[in-house]
């Protein structure tokens, strides 16, 4: 049977591996990505997804903004959170340092987008998710 998924983060590794798996299961997606990724828009977009740009998860009022417009169109079955950076060097170089390292701006970027969004899309997006649907969270 033929569901309807949203995946915050489509754009990065993990978002976009998640998404192709979904469209190549027969479901309809529709990606958000932020507007500096334009390309993985482009390359989503041709491969049939629907997609939409949310340049902030953190910000409740544009979510609340999305929920509705969303809902008019339809629920979803599942919503999927994939939202996250790959680091410019990769993985190791980043966790050799431990949080108390980080710079104060780069710290609370990575609470915005594994703390505060989670807990906005869950409030703001549960009622776009069916009777029986899920919501899923993948952190790297």
């Amino acid at each position: 049977m033929k569901k309807r998924y949203l995946v915050f983060g489509a754009a990065g590794s993990i978002g976009k591996a998640v998404t192709r798996e979904l469209l190549s299961a027969h479901h309809t997606v529709v990606a958000l990505v932020r507007s500096y990724q334009a390309d993985a828009k482009k390359e989503l977009s041709m491969e049939g997804v629907f997609v939409e740009i949310l340049e902030d998860v953190s910000d409740p009022a544009r979510l609340d903004y999305f929920s509705k417009y969303r809902s008019e169109i339809f629920d979803f079955d599942g919503l999927i959170y994939a939202v996250g950076h790959c680091p410019p060097k990769g993985f190791l170089s980043d966790i050799k340092y431990s949080l108390s390292q980080l710079p104060l701006d780069v710290y609370l970027n990575e609470i915005k987008m594994h703390q505060i969004g989670v807990i906005n899309v869950f409030q703001k997006m549960l009622r776009n998710i069916v009777s029986g649907g899920c919501f899923v969270f993948i952190s790297s």
